[in-house]
């Protein structure tokens, strides 16, 4: 298994604490093994320590920089010397490995960085910036983005998706100083993809350092899906049509993002939701898009706010996402799209199933 990670190793020096980190897993078990009851005992405490170093592995495969990977295998000492700890009180066996499955299970929820959080300065949340840390925090996140909207020419009255991008930058430096050592905190934004908009986005990338930037649709025929009106004497199968091509009018306009959000957004709010929706019926304007993007060296994100509101299929569906690798895609990003701090991380579990199936990988900054 050590072997099979120095493969997608970044360089010796990881692959040489990779194995440091190896050896020390080993000999906390080695250690373990004079307080097991029997040999039967010690055999499943092995065999659940090499199940633990797949997955370590697993997530390496995910791992942008070599940081990550070691960032897990810190993780790992602490989940086996945990599980040390708790095998000196276990009356059996079974209780150990108990104790072994729920710390594997926390450790797959907290791979996953969320790069997709609205704050109080999106004009559809109310959320404060030291609830969405602390809650990340608890979670055991070593990143997270924040993400709130800019769109240009925003059609609806009394709505402003517009950011002020001094007083922005100047709470998440502040959030960065208060949390350091704690999380790395990415001054994001979701940047509305609208034709008509090109200079506007220009100036506002080339002028701003941001982190991370999300290219999005949310506006069709010049409104958002997000009304019941705009649904009013609609189809799903054109009105999904009309928003694909929006989507790729928007991304040959502007292009300078490193991810695509949420990519079948408008099937959230149709009436009757993914009853009418089969990726099958777009194929042509999909593949146009995912190659485009992979063409582009963009990103796709898996965005997991469908799961949050009763979908069985992140956005966006699981049959665009098995195209996208097809087709030659490769890494993905992993976003919640929250609006509300108890919301962060919402289905993250679900995604490692969805990367681990197509083989992809998970990009982190």
């Amino acid at each position: 298994l050590a072997i099979t990670a120095r493969s997608s190793a970044a360089d010796s020096s990881c692959w040489l604490n990779c194995c440091i980190v190896l050896i020390q897993i080993v000999y906390l078990a080695i250690t373990a093994r004079s307080s097991a009851a029997d040999s039967s005992c010690w055999l499943n405490c092995c065999i659940v320590l090499i199940q633990i170093v797949y997955l370590a592995i697993t997530a390496r495969s995910s791992a942008a920089d070599s940081s990550c990977w070691l960032n897990c295998c810190i993780v790992l000492i602490q989940i086996v010397y945990l599980a040390i700890t708790a095998r000196s009180s276990a009356a059996d066996s079974s209780c150990w490995l108990n104790c072994i499955s729920v710390q594997i299970n926390t450790l797959e929820k907290i791979m996953f960085s969320d790069y997709h959080v609205h704050s109080g300065f999106s004009f559809d949340s109310d959320e404060t910036l030291d609830n969405i840390i602390t809650k990340a925090i608890s979670l055991g996140m070593k990143q997270i983005a924040i993400t709130d909207h800019q769109d240009f020419n925003w059609p609806v009255p009394g709505e402003s998706p517009s950011i002020p991008v001094a007083d922005y930058f100047s709470v998440i430096d502040s959030a960065r100083e208060k949390h350091a050592g704690q999380i790395h905190i990415l001054k994001g934004i979701e940047l509305g993809l609208m034709k008509g908009t090109k200079s506007q986005c220009q100036n506002l990338i080339a002028s701003n350092a941001f982190d991370f930037v999300i290219g999005s649709c949310h506006i069709v025929d010049n409104m958002d899906p997000y009304y019941t009106e705009f649904w009013k004497e609609r189809k799903d199968r054109a009105t999904f049509e009309l928003y694909f091509h929006t989507l790729l009018d928007g991304l040959k306009m502007f292009d300078s993002i490193d991810t695509l959000g949420h990519m079948d957004y408008i099937v959230r709010y149709s009436p009757n939701k993914d009853t009418n929706y089969s990726v099958a019926d777009y194929t042509d304007v999909i593949d146009e898009i995912l190659n485009f993007i992979i063409n582009k060296n963009i990103k796709l994100e898996i965005n997991t706010a469908n799961l949050a509101k009763g979908f069985t299929f992140p956005n966006p569906h699981t049959d665009i996402i098995k195209r996208y690798k097809e087709l030659g895609g490769e890494y993905v990003t992993v976003g919640s799209d929250a609006h509300k701090a108890c919301d962060i991380g919402y289905g993250f579990d679900k995604i490692r199933e969805i990367t681990d199936k197509y083989c992809l990988k998970i990009f982190t900054i």
